[in-house]
């Protein structure tokens, strides 16, 4: 993903997949589209109860809550949401 929108939720009573799932319905209504992928910072990945194992080829093992492919990336700060359209997806409104 090259661009994407940063969203901000620290509400401690809402788990992730509710978390995310509100900002992939405010993406959705802004830019209509549908993202497929969300980066977030591993301490909100462990404090959710999931945990991601590295794949044999290094690369992250995908997490996928609901229709998007998740992974951490410590250069999100926590509580934040990168969400957006992988690289290699049509970038076109439709």
């Amino acid at each position: 993903m090259n661009i994407g929108m940063l969203w901000f939720d620290n509400d401690k009573n809402t788990n992730i997949p509710a978390k995310l799932e509100r900002a992939v319905k405010y993406y959705r209504e802004k830019y209509k589209q549908e993202p497929d992928i969300c980066y977030l910072n591993p301490q909100m990945v462990s404090a959710s109860g999931k945990t991601l194992s590295k794949k044999s080829n290094g690369k992250d093992k995908q997490l996928t809550i609901g229709a998007i492919e998740v992974h951490q990336n410590p250069m999100v700060l926590p509580n934040h949401f990168w969400i957006g359209i992988s690289t290699g997806q049509s970038s076109q409104a439709g």
